[in-house]
């Protein structure tokens, strides 16, 4: 008598496939598709099919686990379609899976990165972004990609802001008023100095800034101006 060996179900193999690459049972379901209650069902009754199970998870979490960013991806051509965020488990197991409502997304990265380089104050920046400030200090915390592309979009700032004072200096010796730059959301030039000398210091590893001395606003406008009549003075000597 002949032995017939049922066959696996056709959604077997594109949903371990799938589960390789994302860790996320009920993503991988949807991509079969099946529906995820089968694939428990299927595997608690089979030991085969849970050891198959298990070693696509741990394939996915090989090849997600050392990512330095939230490897934000966009998925077409199947039944899930949209952005994808990496997340983290309690126990630290790696999956995508689509963003919550209130979530990062890589779109609220880049409004916070882009209003940091503009403003340089992390409050206004995850305003701005849709999150709070705690929630960006975990990110960076969290993700080193994250935090590299942070301190750029800071130090972008600062230079900015270095340089638009500098520039709004000019407009002072003609004026006596020195303006804060229109596309800042700073509301004095005060603010934007004391904003521009707490990141320089934060920059500089010698001294923590909350052991820094309070800032001399007036030696730093007087500062800002000599600065200013120097080049102003190095330009004059060029038009000659």
């Amino acid at each position: 008598m002949r032995t017939c060996i049922p066959r696996p179900p056709r959604w077997r193999a594109p949903f371990l496939r799938a589960l390789a690459k994302t860790g996320n049972v009920k993503l991988s379901a949807e991509r079969a598709p099946v529906h995820f209650s089968h694939v428990y069902r299927l595997r608690k009754k089979n030991a085969e099919f849970a050891a198959a199970v298990d070693a696509a998870r741990a394939e996915a979490a090989k090849q997600l686990g050392d990512s330095p960013s939230p490897s934000l991806t966009k998925c077409t051509g199947d039944a899930v379609r949209g952005e994808l965020v990496l997340f983290r488990t309690r126990t630290g197991r790696p999956h995508l899976r689509a963003p919550r409502a209130n979530g990062w997304t890589r779109a609220k990265e880049k409004d916070f990165l882009d209003a940091l380089a503009s403003n340089c104050v992390v409050t206004t920046a995850a305003s701005i972004a849709g999150v709070t400030p705690s929630a960006a200090y975990q990110r960076r915390l969290r993700w080193p990609a994250f935090a590299a592309e942070w301190t750029v979009a800071l130090k972008n700032g600062v230079q900015a802001l270095d340089l638009r004072l500098l520039r709004d200096a000019g407009a002072f010796m003609e004026s006596g008023y020195v303006g804060v730059p229109g596309d800042l959301t700073i509301k004095s030039v005060e603010d934007a100095i004391r904003v521009l000398a707490y990141h320089k210091k934060q920059m500089d590893a010698r001294r923590p800034a909350w052991n820094a001395t309070p800032v001399d606003v007036e030696a730093v406008k007087a500062q800002i101006i000599r600065q200013a009549r120097t080049l102003d003075a190095k330009a004059a000597k060029k038009r000659l």
